[in-house]
């Protein structure tokens, strides 16, 4: 019975894909579902941003105390459509998508 009630509150804690375009929304998606695919990530801080010509995803990176994204580490490409996780390596500001899918695997 605890579980049944764990499993129901934690499929409605999970944010569900949408047809939104608003970028807080897509952005609490990314964060949501890097947490759950990625444990290593609950205690660091992370954020989103949205992938330059690619509207259906976001980038995540660990950010540091000024709030920029580290520059060494990993990066998550989300696709908030799919709900599907990426683990890749790049520049965080200057990421190359093309290359940084080439190199993505599952999280």
């Amino acid at each position: 019975m605890l579980f049944d009630n764990l499993r129901y509150w934690r499929l409605m804690e999970t944010p569900t894909p949408s047809d939104t375009t608003d970028p807080a929304e897509l952005a609490t998606t990314a964060l949501t579902l890097v947490r759950e695919q990625a444990p290593e990530t609950r205690l660091l801080p992370i954020a989103a941003r949205p992938v330059a010509d690619h509207p259906e995803y976001q980038q995540v990176n660990r950010i540091g105390r000024d709030g920029a994204a580290l520059k060494r580490g990993w990066t998550f490409l989300v696709n908030t459509t799919t709900r599907t996780v990426l683990r890749t390596v790049g520049d965080p500001d200057n990421l190359d998508f093309e290359a940084a899918m080439h190199r993505a695997m599952p999280a």
